[in-house]
C-alpha cells in the first residue's frame, strides 16, 4: 500500500493527532524530513525519540483525517528521493 512505500509501519490516531510511525530500520535523510514538514506546515512535527514518527495535530474537528493522511503520505514520498 501507499503507506509502506514511504516507510510507514503503522498509522494510528490518539486524541486529535494522527501518528505515522516509521519502520525502525528506515534510513531517513534529515533534509527530506524538513522538506515534508515544510510542505505540510506547522500542524505536522517529527518525533525522533522512541519510535520515529510524523505526528499531525488536527487543528479542528472539521478537518478530515482521511484527507490529511493521504496528503501527508503523498508528501512523505519526498523521503524516497536521493
Amino acid at each position: 500500500g501507499k503507506a509502506h512505500e514511504v516507510f510507514v509501519e503503522t498509522l494510528s490516531s490518539r486524541g486529535n493527532e494522527i501518528i505515522f510511525a516509521i519502520f525502525p530500520k528506515a534510513v531517513l535523510n534529515p533534509m527530506h524530513i524538513a522538506d515534508v514538514l515544510g510542505e505540510i506546515g506547522e500542524d505536522l512535527r517529527f518525533q525522533a525519540s522512541g519510535k520515529p514518527s510524523f505526528i499531525y495535530a488536527l487543528p479542528s474537528e472539521d478537518t478530515d483525517p482521511i484527507e490529511i493522511s493521504q496528503r501527508v503520505l503523498e508528501s512523505m514520498k519526498l523521503l524516497l528521493e536521493d
